[in-house]
């Protein structure tokens, strides 16, 4: 099955039970998550828990981000730190043991799609 991400900014997932909000995820920085947790060791140029790490801290600062509106920012988190560290610390065509590990070209093209759907910073005053 597949959903559409949509606007990325808006992509919140809300688990309710019995009119009781029991869990919220974002997806945007979740599939982003997933992603990153999705390379195996062998993809990392060096260091992978580390630079795994890493990555998840500015993932977890994308999300306080995208909580807060503040898509310009957002849109250097994702675009000029994630994806920049993503293209230095991974190996050019690294293998892949299943369907649910991503390739380097694989994750930068979410990157890049999920840059795509944040709202443009002269949208955000008509809001």
């Amino acid at each position: 099955m597949t959903v559409p991400l949509g606007d990325a900014s808006a992509a919140t997932v809300e688990i309710v039970h019995a009119g009781q909000v029991i869990t919220r995820v974002a997806a945007t920085t979740k599939l982003l998550h997933d992603a990153v947790a999705s390379i195996p060791d062998a993809g990392f140029r060096e260091h992978p828990a580390q630079r795994r790490k890493e990555l998840f801290k500015k993932i977890d600062a994308l999300d306080k981000k995208l909580a807060k509106k503040d898509f310009s920012e957002a849109r250097e988190i994702l675009h000029d730190e994630i994806r920049e560290d993503l293209l230095e610390d991974l190996i050019n065509g690294y293998p892949t043991q299943s369907p649910l590990e991503l390739s380097k070209d694989q994750i930068l093209s979410l990157v890049d799609d999920l840059v795509q759907r944040l709202p443009q910073e002269q949208e955000r005053g008509k809001k």
